[in-house]
């Protein structure tokens, strides 16, 4: 408390208005991911090679533009994990884009929760615009154990880019939920809670396969066993 004194006075000032979304749509640039993977505005123009698969995306006010180490990790290790036809769950959807990625490597279908309705229809909106709608199943809310219980065991793979204190809230449920040597990949975990999660996944019948670290933020891939 010490460290906050002495107070400078108070001073106000009024900000003008802006759209901010606009504003930060300035800033998003075409960005690759990996050799084949790109993320690239939809209000931008991008000629795409062959080999190439691209993820065309309006973040809106929802999170995930592939700029966050979170989330660029992620989808480098979406794009490593993906076989053909897997089954995927994506816990925090955000934008849409790591079950866009998923369903563009080859994913069947991707179940997607957000508890932001704002999500909800980003995510909508984004699937439709990269040609993957029919194989996305969104839902408002999250992840509980009801819908566990009723799709146990059935994924090959989920997706959790949310953070330490979900992966540790959810580590039971997420193995409910996947498939014996189906795969993790949890995300938005900063780095100094790695080894809490680590412990708490292996508590849950969980087996660290790869860790992976970006500006203080830690990706986790874990296989269910």
């Amino acid at each position: 408390i010490a460290q906050l004194y002495p107070l400078a006075p108070i001073r106000e000032k009024v900000m003008v208005s802006r759209d901010w979304e606009l504003v930060a749509r300035s800033y998003f640039q075409t960005l690759r991911i990996t050799d084949r993977l790109v993320v690239t505005p939809s209000w931008r123009s991008y000629v795409a090679s062959d080999s190439e698969i691209i993820l065309q995306l309006d973040p809106g006010m929802a999170f995930g533009t592939g700029y966050h180490p979170t989330t660029r990790m992620c989808l480098q290790q979406i794009d490593e994990a993906i076989e053909d036809g897997d089954l995927v769950l994506d816990v925090g959807v955000g934008s849409g884009i790591l079950s866009i990625a998923a369903l563009k490597l080859g994913a069947s279908k991707c179940v997607g929760f957000d508890i932001d309705i704002d999500a909800i229809q980003v995510s909508t909106e984004n699937a439709r615009n990269n040609g993957v709608t029919l194989g996305l199943e969104l839902h408002h809310g999250t992840v509980v154990d009801d819908y566990a219980q009723s799709n146990g065991g059935r994924f090959d793979i989920c997706l959790a880019n949310i953070s330490a204190d979900a992966t540790l809230r959810l580590a039971g449920l997420y193995a409910k939920m996947i498939k014996r040597k189906g795969t993790l990949i949890a995300s938005g975990i900063v780095s100094d809670r790695f080894e809490e999660c680590r412990d708490r996944l292996e508590a849950n019948n969980f087996r660290i396969i790869q860790h992976v670290e970006e500006a203080f933020w830690s990706c986790i891939v874990a296989e269910r066993i």
